[in-house]
């Protein structure tokens, strides 16, 4: 299975002025009902990366609007999204303390990758020292099914671990089939082998 830290760089952001994110959902917008906010997930999302990773509304804003004009280039834009400006201007909204706190417009975005660098660092040992690989992909991480719940329970620790704040948001869970036809026979005799390695090293 891959499970996934649910917008986690918003997490992040509450996280680093001490705070719990609002809502488990940190890129839904309240003055935005339910079925818009799905729909323009996406964009909505982006918008908020942006505001996290610049120095400025108006870097923002020309960097959605790239954004969007490479979506309208490949048909993937949809047709009602609203206005980039409207939908900082709902995330700033929605998020006030983030502004507050200058955790929007001042690239405070690379510090939370490093803490999710950090994050990812201890749950990938903590499930290590479980005898559990755990295989991360930025923000999520893939597991044998039957180590789910504990991969999660690791997730959840190590992010209060280094953030010194409860994950609030949802571990979200996805089935991944890995095809595996006509293995090669040289790679079981060395998964074979490195058994044999790691149990002669200890732990």
């Amino acid at each position: 299975q891959e499970l996934d830290f649910s917008s986690m760089q918003v997490h992040l952001a509450y996280a680093v002025i001490g705070k719990k994110a609002p809502r488990a959902d940190g890129y839904r917008i309240p003055r935005i009902d339910k079925r818009q906010n799905e729909r323009w997930r996406d964009e909505i999302k982006a918008a908020m990366l942006m505001m996290l990773h610049t120095n400025s509304r108006i870097a923002a804003i020309r960097a959605l609007d790239y954004h969007f004009g490479d979506l309208v280039s490949k048909g993937e834009l949809l047709a009602d999204v609203p206005p980039q400006g409207d939908i900082v201007a709902h995330l700033v909204s929605a998020h006030p303390l983030l502004l507050e706190h200058k955790q929007l417009y001042s690239k405070a975005g690379k510090h939370h990758m490093f803490l999710e660098s950090r994050i990812t660092e201890r749950v990938m040992l903590e499930m290590n020292a479980q005898g559990i690989v755990a295989l991360p992909i930025h923000d999520s991480f893939l597991v044998i099914h039957r180590y789910a719940e504990q991969l999660e329970q690791c997730m959840q620790h190590a992010f209060e671990t280094i953030t010194g704040v409860e994950y609030g948001g949802k571990v979200k869970r996805k089935i991944v089939d890995v095809p595996c036809a006509n293995p090669d026979p040289r790679m079981s005799e060395f998964w074979g082998t490195f058994d044999v390695w790691r149990e002669a090293a200890g732990p």
